[in-house]
């Protein structure tokens, strides 16, 4: 008895973690408060879950943990979510059908229903009713199948169940239907389920037993949301967790679970301020937080219990590799060559990358451009989940991406040269496949499949010398992704997988777009090399490309050549042969090429004097408006000069005072009479003004700086008549008196200056008028 309750203990816990978990990696929590745009509050979104019933279940999940975890998921999924549930085995179960829009009571129902008594498993009548059900409705539609993999039809596998199988995984693909599918235990026939997945362009993943289902449906569930985990861990091992987030982060979820059927002690912080929970049950938490600056998280444990934690982000960033899927299978040995970008709207700047795999956190340092490199090669076979997590400078998360690679111990067989990115409208592309090992493989064979996003095309794989090869040609023009299927036979046993899709350009005609031509230097002497730097913009090649470079008159001059995968600066040294002050150059390929027909490059290319004459031109041309400018001044100044200055003359007034006398004296001067003297006649007892100096007490003077005469000119424009100097100096001693303060012996003719004097007892006043 104390067995049977531990045991239906355990059943629970496991439940509550891998259930509640995974449920809320997808649509997130009902009721849960969420502002999302017109377009995506229209969307609808369709899911349906086949859950295989068959007695073979019984063994792969005793406890029935997929049925309690379905049970769990439909508290946790949006209410905008259309999903129901269907069970296959002999005969396909459902409650009601997707149109009639189920009640998430009556899908619970239904689960607790199921048991794992089926004598068969019959996926083709499962998915046939699965994918008519969705035919009628609008929106995305899914279907996720959860199956130990072993189908086993009353009737047995028969050819005519062969081919209706796989007429339904054509009507899905045409549909736009995406076939998820999990295969649960060691047994699982990955083929099946590999397939059907790889065909309607879904997911697949193996889980050895049933305590991992939380990691697939986390990842099959979050991807249609575009949530992301960035931690997974339980409290045991990890007492708390920081997560730094940018503000490119949209939305984060945490979901804590108890493993011991008790509710969780959790904090959750967001920069210091406590986190209520949006949503709690007796042995879980959740956590939603919307985000729209940089922010740091905390999640710390409260006591020793053991809880699962998990970590989801949805950004405004995306992650983007050069893989149509995000869960690959490929054999042991086959090298996957990612190319990685970081994209947003917003600028991003300092962005890093790192790739998480098994707790190993490594910097991805080989990046060319704003492509990061990395190259995934795995020898031992085995599931590796592999997070890409970007960051700003500052170690914010800017967003993160989750792949999933399945590596299994098939003989693996590979292309024995890469595959080109670009090939041109109805070319034919040969195809080697070449094994990777030694093993020895019988009934060997496969076929490309060619997926133009309208269909697929199969070609077969021919077999020679232990090689793949096969010939395909595209006859519609842009994207196409191509995989291939490789079977065979080793040690009596039978194995099938595909190589992951590649995206190749089917062109109408290979081009080379030339965007800008420049040179470190502009003038160059006619024969001299000239070097120059070419800056590619769209390049669309299948092969290296030589490119002629032409001048005006469809001469050589260089070449250079395009590697499609190669660095888009280019330089080059070409050598013109004939004069220009504009360079212009076109470009020559191959007749099945496109390339820029020309470009100016305003390099200016002369022979002799003329190129002395053009390198200097800028000298000559300052030196001779510089003398024009002298000239121009020089014969303004003179101008002015002799206009202005040179019979330049003033007239002035003295009242003079000798005694009780007064009279007037008038005062003419100009620059060639410019030293007039005030004599006194002591007889005559009278002032006097003469050039002649007669017993004077005092002289006028009219100056001008000694400057050359345009000088002065040009000094006149500027300050007028006050370039001239008119000054009277006392020669006998007097006082020279301005607003009744003295002035000294000299001061400059200023109306009101007075002068003083006594000569032989005669009293004499002089005042400038």
């Amino acid at each position: 008895m104390r067995r049977k309750s531990d045991r239906k203990t355990k059943l629970h816990i496991i439940a509550i973690v891998v259930a509640f978990i995974l449920s809320f990696f997808n649509f997130g929590a009902a009721g849960a408060v969420k502002k999302v745009n017109a377009a995506e509050q229209n969307q609808e979104k369709n899911l349906i879950i086949l859950i295989d019933k068959s007695l073979s279940m019984k063994k792969t999940d005793p406890f029935g943990l997929s049925l309690v975890a379905g049970v769990m998921l439909m508290d946790t999924l949006s209410d905008k979510v259309n999903v129901n549930v269907l069970g296959f085995g002999e005969t396909v179960t459902y409650d009601k059908k997707l149109s009639e829009k189920p009640s998430r009571e009556s899908l619970k129902t239904f689960f607790q229903s199921i048991k794992f008594e089926d004598k068969g498993t019959d996926l083709k009548e499962g998915l046939k009713e699965a994918i008519s059900q969705l035919d009628g409705v609008t929106g995305d539609k899914a279907i996720i199948v959860l199956s130990d993999g072993k189908e086993d039809p009353v009737n047995g596998i028969t050819a005519s169940h062969e081919s209706e199988l796989n007429s339904l995984v054509k009507k899905a693909y045409s549909s736009k239907i995406k076939i998820n599918t999990i295969g649960l235990s060691k047994d699982v026939d990955q083929n099946r389920l590999n397939s059907i997945a790889f065909n309607t362009d879904g997911d697949f993943l193996y889980c050895e037993n049933s305590a991992e289902l939380f990691n697939a449906f986390s990842k099959m569930l979050g991807d249609m949301e575009g949530f992301y985990t960035i931690a997974n861990y339980n409290t045991q091992s990890q007492k708390s967790q920081e997560i730094k987030l940018s503000s490119m982060i949209d939305e984060v979820i945490i979901k804590v679970a108890s493993c011991e059927n008790k509710s969780p002690l959790i904090s959750v912080t967001s920069n210091g301020e406590e986190v209520p929970a949006d949503k709690t049950g007796d042995t879980y938490k959740i956590y939603r937080l919307k985000n729209d600056s940089d922010k740091t998280l905390k999640i710390d444990s409260k006591d020793n219990s053991k809880n699962s934690v998990i970590v989801q982000i949805k950004s405004k960033a995306s992650i983007n590799i050069n893989a149509t899927q995000t869960t690959l299978s490929i054999p042991k040995g086959i090298p996957l060559k990612f190319d990685i970008t970081v994209d947003s709207d917003k600028k991003l700047d300092g962005v890093y990358l790192q790739k998480k795999e098994q707790d190993k956190i490594e910097n991805l340092n080989n990046k060319v451009g704003d492509v990061f490199k990395y190259e995934f090669n795995k020898d031992k076979p085995g599931q590796y989940p592999i997070t890409l997590i970007a960051q700003d400078g500052n170690g914010g998360i800017i967003g993160v991406k989750e792949v999933v690679i399945h590596v299994n111990d098939y003989p693996p067989f590979y292309y024995e040269s890469e595959l080109p990115e670009n090939i041109k409208l109805g070319d034919k592309m040969k195809l080697k496949l070449v094994p990777r090992d030694g093993t020895k493989v019988t009934s060997l064979g496969g076929t490309v499949v060619i997926d133009d996003g309208t269909g697929k095309k199969e070609y077969p794989l021919k077999v020679e010398n232990g090689a793949l090869l096969s010939e395909v040609q595209f006859d519609k023009k842009g994207m196409v992704k191509i995989s291939t299927s490789i079977n065979g036979v080793v040690n009596n046993e039978s194995f099938s997988y595909y190589l992951p899709y590649e995206s190749l350009n089917v062109i109408d005609k290979p081009s080379v777009d030339i965007e800008d031509v420049t040179s470190s230097k502009k003038n160059y002497k006619l024969g001299e090399t000239v070097n120059l730097n070419i800056k590619l913009g769209n390049v669309i090649l299948y092969d290296k490309e030589k490119v002629e470079i032409l001048d005006e008159d469809k001469n050589k001059v260089g070449e250079f050549e395009v590697d499609p995968k190669g660095q888009k600066e280019i330089s080059v040294s070409i050598k013109p042969i004939k004069n220009s002050r504009n360079l212009k150059l076109s470009f020559k390929t191959a007749d099945d090429v496109k390339v820029t027909e020309s470009i100016s490059t305003k390099l200016v290319i002369l022979s002799g004097a003329l190129f002395y004459l053009n390198l200097f031109k800028i000298p000559l041309i300052i030196v001779v408006t510089l003398a024009l400018i002298a000239l121009f001044l020089y014969l303004l100044g003179t101008s002015y000069f002799k206009k202005n200055i040179e019979s330049y003359s003033v007239a002035k007034e003295l009242d003079c005072t000798v005694g009780s006398r007064t009279s007037s004296i008038n005062l003419s001067m100009n620059l060639q009479q410019n030293t007039m003297y005030l004599n006194f006649n002591n007889r005559l007892k009278a002032l006097g003004i003469d050039d002649i100096d007669d017993n004077s007490i005092g002289y006028f003077t009219l100056k001008i700086e000694d400057k050359p005469q345009f000088l002065l000119g040009l000094i006149y424009l500027i300050k007028k008549d006050n370039i001239f100097k008119f000054n009277y100096c006392g020669t006998e001693p007097q006082e020279i008196l301005l607003n009744d303060e003295e002035v000294g012996s000299e001061v400059a003719y200023t109306p009101g200056v007075e002068v003083s004097l006594t000569i032989k007892k005669e009293k004499i006043r002089v005042s400038f008028m």
